[in-house]
């Protein structure tokens, strides 16, 4: 089971995915590389140190842990598929607003 705060920092790492439109290739690299999620946490913590001296990130090092859950990763690709449902509804809405306007 993932924490309250483990969620959190999902669904914020799901709305960086959407916000930066990189859904599709986020959700292909998690599904593709399943299998491989412990090896790619392993590869965070040795990169760890240069990141971190460049971005410090308490989120980094608890991202890189929840890597090492397969259940984490469906979580992940379950927030950024919703968050980016949630994106297209507002923007839909948003342009049924504006043609209602426009007449």
């Amino acid at each position: 089971m993932l924490s309250e705060a483990d969620q959190g920092l999902i669904a914020r790492v799901a709305r960086r995915v959407v916000d930066l439109r990189m859904t599709v290739p986020a959700i292909l690299l998690l599904e593709g590389s399943r299998p491989l999620n412990f090896l790619a946490s392993q590869t965070m913590l040795f990169f760890r140190p240069v990141i971190e001296s460049v971005w410090a990130s308490q989120d980094y090092g608890r991202f890189q842990e929840l890597l090492e859950q397969r259940e984490s990763v469906e979580a992940l690709v379950s927030a950024i598929e919703d968050e980016e449902e949630r994106l297209i509804a507002e923007r839909t809405e948003a342009r049924r607003r504006r043609r209602e306007r426009k007449r």
